[in-house]
Order: structure tokens, then sequence, then C-alpha cells
């Protein structure tokens, strides 16, 4: 008897453990669907100008979306995903001060900047670098994994 309560105890506590794990997965892939959609929506003007490091920041921020869909739909895949897009952002390039065509709407860079003007105009800018915010998300999804082995 005493047997079957703590089988029935832990199904409980499985089936809470599954529950916490789908909500945090949730918050991980909605944090990177804000992210990706805010890149993708704050970069349209720009982009229909023809800017080449804007064009860039906005199609990673459509990989950001997709991924964040694709978390929810498959699991394995998304998260594959989520990690290439969070990758994809850690190298900091930029040549002109646009920013880099990987950063996305909520960046942390840390770089060296570069930039030359001759009588106040801007002839040559470059900023080489790392972005903290593509190793945060990088790190916090190799830990997560586990939640979408499913």
């Amino acid at each position: 008897m005493a047997t079957n309560a703590r089988d029935a105890q832990l199904e409980a506590d499985l089936a809470a453990e599954r529950r916490s794990n789908r909500r945090q997965a949730l918050v991980l892939s909605a944090a990177i669907g804000l992210v990706g959609a805010l890149s993708a929506v704050g970069t349209v003007t720009g982009a229909a100008s023809g800017e080449v490091a804007v064009v860039g920041q906005g199609l990673v921020g459509l990989v950001g979306v997709a991924a964040a869909i694709l978390m929810v739909v498959r699991p394995r895949q998304g998260w594959l995903l989520a990690l290439a897009w969070a990758l994809i952002q850690i190298p900091f390039y930029a040549w002109t001060p646009d920013g880099s065509p990987t950063a996305q709407a909520l960046q942390l860079p840390i770089t060296m900047t570069q930039s030359t003007k001759v009588n106040g105009v801007l002839t040559a800018y470059s900023s080489i670098g790392i972005n903290l915010v593509g190793i945060i998300f990088a790190v916090w999804l190799r830990a997560w994994r586990s939640r979408f082995e499913a």
C-alpha cells in the first residue's frame, strides 16, 4: 500500500516538473521571439533604403522569430535554430555607425572602434568586438537544453 502512495506522489512530482520545464521553455522562446521581432520590425525603414547592416539585422531578427516559433512546435529543431541565432550575434563588426549586421535590438557590444572625420564629415569607421547578449542567449540555451529534448 505504501508503494502505491509513493508511486502516485512520484508521478505527481514528475508531472509538476514537466509543467515547470514547459513554462521555462516558453519564457525562453518568448524572449527570443521578442528580441527577434523587435529587431525585424525596427529595421524595416532602414532596410527599405538598402542599408546593408540594417538588412542583416532584420534577417537575423527573422531567424530569431522563426526559432521562437519552432521551439514551440518542434522543440529540438527550434533549440538548434535558436542556438545558431545566438551564436550569429556574438561577433560584432561594423563598418558604419548603424552597427553590426548581426546585432539585434537588445545588444551589449564590447568593441574597439576607430573613426575618422575630415572637416566634420565621417570618412572612415570600423568597430570590432563581441556582443555579450549573444553569449548570454547561447549560455542560457545550452543550460536549458534538456527542456527541449522532447
